[in-house]
């Protein structure tokens, strides 16, 4: 892996944690009727280890 490509892959898993930070701000911000509609936690089963995955860009 070239120094090139580590801070690109470093780079896109700022912005997917950005997004999903993002996301779950939203998501906890929607009253608890429109939660209970879409399912929410239980839909989202898992979700946190999104944030928890080793980045490819550590191997």
């Amino acid at each position: 892996m070239t120094v090139l490509s580590a801070f690109r892959s470093y780079l896109g898993e700022l912005e997917r944690r950005r997004r999903f930070r993002l996301t779950r701000r939203m998501i906890d911000g929607m009253p608890a009727e429109m939660l209970k509609d879409i399912g929410w936690p239980g839909a989202a089963d898992g979700i946190d280890d999104a944030c928890r995955s080793t980045p490819a860009w550590r191997n």
